[in-house]
């Protein structure tokens, strides 16, 4: 997934919702704004991706609307084109929320981005995804790697870092000890345990867990010498 200059502060699995009358007026007024950056996004809710006009996502910064935009038919699927304002060049954090209209729900995503100046996230190609309910979306992540220094699957990697931006990752060998721990995981785990030594071949387990314990992703990695 081709992400540029965007992060995610915090993904939590649960979303706070809000029945809603009518829909959100969520509006924002750039000529108040010296910076913006750009965000070509799809919109998940509840497992589906919406096809509906009427559906909003709103990216806030401490009650104040930053960026707001409907789902759109273009070139023959559904987008959203996202410009999101602001007078800081770096580092603000800003909140979203997605409204259903279907349902005339309001979606607190619970999740953080961070303003950066002229970033460009997603294209139509390959967008970012809001999803109201992460649990429902199965982590894309390799399960074989070989770090001999060839280039190819030297390292164990996740498609979509954005999911498990403010988890842990940590690493086990197939008798249950813990040999690798990394925070904001940054698809450079090779092999190695956490002093940097190499590891033996064969099978280890992998679990991503929020600040609380909690585990959201698990799986096995085959590691070949």
């Amino acid at each position: 997934m081709k992400v540029t200059k965007i992060f995610i502060m915090a993904l939590i699995l649960g979303a706070m919702v809000m029945p809603l009358m009518g829909q959100p007026s969520w509006t924002v007024m750039p000529t108040r704004y010296q910076n913006s950056m750009s965000i070509v996004a799809k919109l998940n809710v509840e497992g589906e991706l919406s096809s509906d006009a009427n559906d909003l996502v709103g990216i806030f910064s401490g009650g104040e609307c930053r960026g707001v935009a409907g789902v759109a038919l273009m070139g023959g699927d559904y987008y959203l084109n996202i410009t999101v304002w602001s007078n800081a060049s770096a580092d603000e954090v800003l909140s979203v929320k997605v409204y259903d209209a279907s349902s005339g729900i309001v979606y607190d995503l619970k999740q953080r981005l961070t303003f950066v100046k002229d970033a460009i996230t997603g294209s139509y190609s390959e967008p970012f995804v809001f999803y109201t309910n992460l649990s429902l979306r199965k982590l894309d992540a390799y399960n074989f790697i070989s770090p001999n220094g060839d280039g190819k699957n030297d390292y164990f990697i996740v498609d979509d870092l954005l999911t498990v931006s403010d988890m842990t990752l940590k690493i086990y060998s197939s008798n249950g000890v813990e040999v690798f721990v990394q925070r904001s995981y940054d698809n450079t785990w090779n092999g190695v345990d956490r002093k940097g030594n190499d590891l033996p071949k064969g099978v280890y387990y992998y679990v991503f867990v929020e600040a609380d314990g909690t585990t959201v992703y698990k799986g096995s990695i085959t590691l070949v010498k």
